[in-house]
């Protein structure tokens, strides 16, 4: 090689180092975790997370982890904010009211890849307010009744999902009592009907099945309306399943209780028990899955959503909804209901659960069912909700203990609410 050809090719050579993917600065987006989702959602997020960087090598996600979103806020207010977070719907608008996410409406509309009309409608709903879109559903936890098919058998008594329009709350409460059973003599049972919390994310399920609302409207409601004669009805219920003992005592951790067999019926959890049951129950039982028993006015559910927002204060806002839109996607969902047992948000998606579960139960199609019923309604959206969950926790756990009237209960939710929400004009 001459003299003269050796600095272009000392210059070729630098460019191609500069060209090289290693010398390309890659764009950092953070994903804050929630814990609480469980696992399994942590599982399917790594899962994610190396099939998005194969597919975007200059796009490299950090999760960070969180057992609640307190650590999120703190890392925006010292400015690091996470780039995309993971927050069930009420969270979720609590973050978009204070101004922290942003409406991801300017990037559905403009990308053409992308079909918002996929989604289950009431799923998108929750991540609806203002005009704004404040981010995407992945998954839908919708609240229904498992329940231990040998125990039914057993005791001579017909099963929730043959029942029909039967299946009402008057069925779960004769069942519960008649399941109930002090099995060793010692005088406390050992074996009980239903499972039902005071959980303020479960019990308002029965004010809306009596027809009534416990607010004026669900979106942005300003004016509580705990004490009505369908709040009274709704609660009462409740009260009546654990007063009337037909109900595992608060006092106990009751899942535990169901995953041993010593639960007739649990009315208190979602498609993740799916994958759940057959691994905690070890095959002890025969069991089967049903939409909640009907209220006085009508049956239906509420739909729980988990999914996606953007940071308001995102440094890569379309790198961060490049990953929002993989975790969306029809493969990313089926994935995620394959390790996690969960309902997807995209409609077309709800024919293909029985494919990803080990087993399926024979009722498998009310999963389904209570998505799209029609009285299946999302929680309130407020920015109090989670101190509402702190509020009324105390107020309905002395109610089912017989500590407390369910019309003393009520008034005095309606009190605390109310002060609640003054903090909100």
């Amino acid at each position: 090689m001459s003299w003269r050809s050796r600095p272009q090719v000392v210059v070729l050579v630098l460019l191609l180092l500069l060209l090289s993917p290693a010398a390309i600065s890659k764009t950092k987006l953070v994903h804050y975790a929630y814990t609480g989702h469980g696992e399994q959602y942590r599982q399917f997020i790594d899962h994610a997370k190396a099939n998005f960087e194969r597919a975007n090598p200059n796009t490299e996600i950090e999760v960070v982890e969180g057992n609640d979103y307190t650590k999120a806020l703190t890392m925006a207010l010292g400015g690091v904010a996470p780039d995309v977070l993971d927050m069930s719907t009420n969270l979720a608008f609590s973050h978009y009211a204070s101004g922290l996410l942003r409406d991801l409406t300017p990037f559905i509309t403009s990308d053409r890849e992308f079909r918002i009309q996929d989604f289950v409608p009431a799923s998108l709903i929750g991540y609806q307010a203002r005009g704004a879109t404040f981010g995407l559903p992945s998954s839908i936890y919708q609240v229904l009744c498992f329940y231990n098919r040998d125990l039914f058998l057993q005791a001579g008594i017909n099963e929730p999902a043959l029942l029909g329009e039967g299946w009402t709350w008057d069925a779960a409460i004769s069942a519960g009592k008649r399941l109930t059973r002090d099995l060793d003599g010692d005088g406390v049972p050992d074996q009980w009907g239903v499972r039902a919390s005071n959980s303020w994310y479960r019990w308002p399920i029965w004010v809306h099945q009596a027809g009534g609302m416990l607010f004026d409207k669900l979106v942005e409601p300003t004016k509580p309306t705990f004490d009505t004669p369908a709040g009274r009805t709704g609660l009462g219920f409740l009260a009546d399943l654990h007063l009337e003992g037909a109900a595992v005592p608060v006092t106990q951790v009751s899942h535990e209780l169901f995953y041993n067999g010593q639960v007739g019926l649990s009315l208190d959890d979602g498609s993740s028990w799916l994958t759940i049951i057959p691994t905690s129950s070890g095959g002890r039982f025969e069991w089967d899955v049903v939409e909640l028993p009907k209220g006085p006015v009508h049956n239906g559910t509420f739909l729980i959503m988990n999914g996606y927002q953007m940071s308001a204060s995102s440094g890569h806002p379309e790198a961060a909804w490049e990953w929002i839109k993989h975790l969306v996607s029809r493969e990313a969902m089926l994935d995620f209901m394959t390790i996690t047992g969960r309902t997807p948000a995209r409609t077309a998606l709800l024919r293909e659960i029985p494919k990803t579960l080990e087993v399926v139960p024979r009722n498998l199609q009310s999963v389904a069912d209570a998505v799209l019923n029609p009285n299946s309604q999302p929680p309130y959206l407020t920015a109090v909700y989670g101190q509402l969950n702190s509020v009324t926790g105390q107020i309905t756990r002395s109610v089912l203990l017989g500590q407390k009237s369910v019309v003393a209960a009520l008034q005095e939710m309606d009190v605390a609410a109310a002060a609640l929400m003054a903090d909100l004009k």
